[in-house]
């Protein structure tokens, strides 16, 4: 089991702070709010680059 954390407890101007301020929490697993990568809360689609782009910024910093 992972200890994580919502992502819309780090109120950031983009995913990439968010995760950031993540990490620098000693947090590696996270639960996705939309709404800190842009989007609304609860979206009818979301277009795969800004899947990739989420992917891309919690890898890069070893966050699942």
């Amino acid at each position: 089991m992972e200890i994580g954390v919502f992502t819309k407890t780090f109120e950031r101007e983009t995913i990439e702070d968010v995760f950031e301020a993540v990490k620098e929490y000693g947090y590696t697993c996270v639960q996705l709010n939309w709404e800190s990568a842009g989007q609304a809360e609860m979206p009818e689609g979301v277009e795969g680059a800004v899947c990739d782009r989420i992917r891309a910024s919690a890898a890069s910093r070893g966050i699942g």
